[in-house]
């Protein structure tokens, strides 16, 4: 007795784009989870649908790092963004 079962292969990182350090906003091309370096401390944000995200955080960031990673396991080419003070 066999049973067949649908597959689906996924071997496409998500993209993931910083639009702001004020207000900490990123834009993301999938669902993943957000690994995020703001000015030293780690954070992890899950995003349950592709689009711009408000990161949950008090205040404004001067370093920020994001990557993205997917359910399958795929992750995103590291993002960096620098603000200078002031």
């Amino acid at each position: 007795v066999g049973v067949e079962l649908p597959f689906v292969a996924d071997s496409t990182a998500p993209t993931v784009e910083i639009l702001d350090t004020r207000k900490l906003r990123v834009r993301v091309s999938e669902p993943a989870t957000l690994i995020l370096r703001i000015d030293g401390r780690w954070l992890k944000q899950e995003v349950r649908k592709a689009g711009v995200v408000n990161v949950l955080r008090a205040g404004p960031a001067l370093r920020v790092r994001v990557v993205a990673r997917d359910v399958a396991g795929n992750t995103s080419a590291p993002i960096m963004r620098v603000r200078e003070s002031g």
